[in-house]
């Protein structure tokens, strides 16, 4: 009885302690009868806000309905993005009209006839449209990282913003609720054909739309969110009309915010905005179902590479709100861990396999089903899969048949403990937690009454979930090498819409300017109050934060130092088989796991990086395990031979993503064979390494400039001492960054050849003056935000996306120096594009335009400049970033907060100043060009006005 009474009793201290690093989260319902979630957090510098409607792809399977209305929720209302809705509206009921005889008609010549209709209507109605004035009210008041998703079970609209504006963000977000308008669709739709084509070039994305076919097939959730092909290229505006008046009521959303806001103040003002929404109760989901899965059929699925093999099983598991949910977290991290340490990883780390790994769904992935996989990637060249999936299932049985240790059940409840913690830490890991537990129907206190059952739970529960979670019902996949056939969206011959009113605004935003507002003025890091230093030996200090949540450290340690011609990517991979001396890869990280520690590591050009992660009692020992790591490393001879195979691996992959490409490719433009992607020891060279050379740059990589981090509740003096045996006696060099000097642009044209490519990558190149003053910096920072980087309100975006519906992302990339000391270095300035192979010359001849003659428009200027602002304001480190937002400021010579000269010139930069900088500046300076994409598609000819045809292969990017 005193023991129950004991466990009782801890549970509650628990669930307490939760509580508080959670915040406690009211729960309220609107009048109306909205759900309202609220979890003030004064300590940080901004807000956010989400709101859930529980409607998503499942609600409208394989139409693509969902996300369709998620794009539209960004184009205004009756009152917000029109300068005469009334002289609007008859036009865009036609709109409406003429699409429904689109989805019903056939015959391509009469497509084409109600496609010009549609056009020519569209041309009329923009007249009256004021592009993205939603989103430059929400800048104008404090607003960042404006965007929405659409997922099987949910569509999500999320924000943050500066506190002194939630009057505003809350007239903002609610207003767009009450009357949407489908405003200037001819755009939104060709954006969503792009987005489906970029995605049948995204090689996970394709991966993860098959797997999700197979998992969930002859469910609602068998479809991709964006719907079909032939779906997309009949939208039907008023089966879109239906899904709001069904779905966005009130009973079926909920509001949660997460941030600097007071609670008693909040409340009528919700009433007052949020309560407006139409009421409504939430709708009636059909029934879900789905049949057992069967292994008896082995199901194939294509993957472009080669030689490799692989084996995976899919089984049903818990959503979070089953009982058995935590048990399997459990089992799922004694089976594949962090450290490497569980039952699954010791396939790989003993070399039985290549690869192994187990997982189990996002937390929130779907409402109905959880999800839990295994998979194994046999040994190079001559594994079995059918060896593979034997040795997966003897891991399985262990669970099963509980032949799993007491020491290794109870570290793998220590770290999901701490994982549970961490999430809980900052606003915006919370909000994403709440907006799931809000769209799966589960109460935020049963979430943690889950987190705080952990600690209860015995091997008998893990053995119990894992007999009823693994069993004879499951999928069986095999990788079959191959290329699923793309699926292209050809777009409509419609004309670029025109609208005159980018420079006008609404009778609404004219009174919400009425509105009284306090002018954003952001926080700063203060040096040596909110972050402590200590100089521990030469070339070697800490830098520490207290943690005001939990007993979690956080300990990062980075030696700086360049890493030329050194097998970058084998060392990133040698920490998954390192070991020490006296302790084989699996006991050091057992050793770990036991203590609640992660570490994590990480072997760049620049440096190489160790976090550790755990409870601050257990700090001592953890820091003494790693200082056996540094002093006494030791790898074998197979584990050797798996990193030069898995490089290898990563040298077929590289030129299947496009993402890597066009890296290479603007590196190698602008930095030349400086170029980062150039500098990592030639893959013909691995093979003539051995261990002794392995465990020898480890050790080198250690005489660099030593920076440490740390948060926690220990104080900085006794962090210090604990380091000692790391930091001495090790002479180590000073850093002063990775140098380059941009090149200058020639008048060129580069190409890189991407035959599988639906999409190309297009853009300019060109160099511009040093930013050598604060208010040179702030002059380019406007205008970059202004012209390419300022979201949905750049020059960039309205023209290339909105107006044109070219592209599905465009911005700016700069490369500078980071380092205070080279500031009077030129900078490279890309603009980037992601077009289709057709529009390509189209794309980037309208981009060279408007870096020739960009339009200005005085009230866009100062929204980029409130940008800036709202930027740094809401991106204000929090406790556990503050540590090394310090330091590698230090390190970059600065002796407090950048961002605080930074703002201050922002602030003083006049738009005549920033006008300036465009004509004298960046107006005449000489670019260059480049395509990436299937080259067969692009017309050689017209190239020639660009100037000199240079072709880049694989070898000229990358090494």
């Amino acid at each position: 009885m005193v023991k129950k009474t004991k466990h009782i009793a801890l549970l509650f201290f628990l669930f307490g302690l939760l509580q508080a690093s959670a915040q406690q989260v009211s729960i309220h319902r609107l009048s109306n009868g909205m759900t309202v979630w609220l979890n003030p957090d004064t300590a940080e510098s901004k807000f956010i806000g989400y709101v859930v409607v529980k409607a998503g792809a499942r609600d409208c399977p394989n139409t693509g309905i969902a996300h369709y209305f998620e794009h539209i929720m960004f184009k205004g209302t009756q009152l917000i993005g029109t300068t005469d809705y009334a002289k609007e509206k008859p036009l865009l009921d036609d709109i409406s009209r003429q699409y429904n005889r689109l989805a019903q008609t056939t015959d391509p010549k009469q497509r084409t006839t109600i496609q010009l209709e549609i056009n020519k209507l569209n041309q009329q109605a923009a007249q009256y449209a004021i592009p993205n004035e939603f989103s430059k009210l929400l800048t104008r008041y404090g607003g960042t990282g404006i965007n929405a998703y659409t997922d099987l079970d949910e569509t999500v609209y999320h924000s943050e913003c500066a506190p002194q504006y939630i009057e505003q963000w809350c007239q903002l977000n609610s207003e767009r609720f009450i009357n949407p308008v489908f405003r200037l669709f001819q755009g939104e739709l060709e954006t969503v054909y792009e987005e489906k084509n970029r995605a049948e070039d995204n090689f996970g994305m394709q991966l993860m739309a098959r797997l999700q076919s197979m998992v969930f097939k002859g469910s609602d959730y068998e479809f991709p969110v964006i719907g079909s092909t032939e779906n997309l290229k009949n939208p039907r505006l008023s089966d879109m009309d239906a899904f709001y008046q069904k779905y966005y009521v009130a009973g079926n959303m909920g509001l949660i915010l997460c941030g600097n806001f007071r609670e008693k103040d909040i409340i009528p003002l919700l009433e007052r905005t949020f309560g407006r929404i139409r009421s409504g109760e939430n709708p009636m989901r059909k029934p879900f179902y789905l049949a057992d899965f069967n292994p008896e059929k082995t199901l194939k699925i294509k993957i472009p590479f080669p030689l490799i093999k692989a084996s995976a099983l899919v089984f049903r598991g818990p959503t979070p709100r089953d009982h058995d949910y935590t048990a399997m977290q459990i089992a799922m991290r004694l089976l594949s861990n962090s450290n490497n340490s569980g039952l699954i990883d010791s396939l790989s780390v003993h070399h039985h396999v290549m690869y192994g790994m187990a997982a189990g769904a996002d937390m929130f992935m779907t409402r109905e089903v959880g999800l839990l996989g295994l998979a194994a990637v046999p040994n190079l060249p001559f594994g079995s899969k059918r060896k593979a999936e034997r040795l997966l299932w003897q891991q399985i049985n262990k669970l099963k048949h509980g032949d799993f240790s007491t020491e290794s059940f109870e570290a793998a409840k220590t770290e999901y403990q701490k994982e549970t913690e961490q999430q809980l830490e900052n606003i915006g890991n919370r909000i994403v937690l709440m907006a799931g537990c809000y769209a799966a129907g589960m109460d935020w206190n049963e979430y943690l009454a889950h987190i705080s059952m952990i600690s209860q739970l015995k091997k008998a529960d893990i053995v119990a979930a894992c007999q009823r979670y693994f069993n004879n019902h499951y999928l069986l996949i095999h990788k079959k090498f191959g290329k699923y056939k793309k699926d292209k969206i050809a777009k409509p011959p419609y004309k670029p819409v025109k609208t005159d009113n980018e420079s006008k605004q609404s009778a609404y935003a004219e009174q919400l300017a009425l509105t009284a507002t306090p002018t954003l003025s952001p926080q700063f890091i203060a040096f040596g109050k909110d972050v402590e230093t200590r100089h521990l030996a030469q070339q070697a200090d800490l830098y520490a934060a207290p943690n005001p949540r939990n007993d979690i450290f956080q300990l990062t340690l980075s030696w700086y130092q360049i890493h030329v011609q050194k097998p970058v990517h084998m060392m990133s991979d040698l920490f998954d088989y390192l070991g020490t001396s006296s302790l084989k890869k699996q006991a050091f990280a057992a050793r770990l796991q036991a203590l609640g520690t992660t570490l994590k590591g990480d072997y760049t050009l620049n440096r190489m990086t160790i976090e550790l992660t755990g409870f601050d009692k257990n700090l001592a020992a953890s820091i003494d395990l790693l200082t056996d790591l540094l002093k006494n490393p030791k790898t074998d001879r197979p584990s050797v031979a798996t990193m030069k195979k898995d490089a290898r691996l990563g040298d077929k992959f590289f030129d299947k993503d496009m993402e890597s490409v066009r890296s290479a490719v603007l590196e190698k433009i602008a930095l030349g064979t400086n170029s980062t992607y150039l500098q990592d020891m030639p893959t013909s060279e691995l093979k003539r390494l051995e261990v002794q050379d392995i465990e020898d740059l480890f050790k080198s990589a250690q005489n660099g400039k030593l920076t440490v981090t740390y948060s926690g509740r220990l104080a900085i003096d006794s962090v210090a001492e604990m380091l000692n045996p790391i930091v001495s006696p090790v002479e180590r060099q000073d850093y002063t960054g990775y140098d380059f000097n941009v090149e200058q642009p020639e008048h060129t044209i580069y190409l890189y050849d991407k035959p599988d490519a639906r999409q190309a990558v297009v853009g300019t190149y060109t160099v511009l003056p040093p930013l050598d003053t604060e208010e040179k910096q702030a002059r380019f920072t406007i205008w970059q935000r202004y012209f390419s980087n300022g979201g949905l309100n750049s020059v960039l975006f309205r023209e290339l996306r909105d107006l044109r519906s070219l592209v599905y992302t465009c911005s700016g990339i700069a490369y500078t120096q980071s380092f205070k000391a080279r500031k009077n270095r030129n900078i490279g300035y890309f603009t980037v594009a992601g077009t289709q192979t057709d529009k390509a010359l189209t794309t980037l001849s309208l981009i060279d335009s408007l870096q020739n003659d960009m339009p200005i428009d005085r009230r866009n200027l100062q929204n980029a400049r409130q940008s800036a602002l709202n930027s740094i304001n809401n991106s204000r480190p929090t406790f556990r970033d503050q540590p090394d937002y310090m330091a590698e400021a230090v390190l970059k010579g600065y002796a407090e907060d950048p961002s605080k000269a930074r703002t201050s010139a922002i602030m003083q930069t006049t738009d005549e100043a920033v006008i300036s900088y465009y004509h004298d500046v960046v107006q005449p300076a000489p670019r260059s060009y480049f395509i990436i994409g299937n080259l067969k598609a692009i017309d050689r000819k017209a190239l020639e006005r660009y100037g000199r045809v240079v072709e880049l292969k694989k070898e000229d990017i990358y090494r």
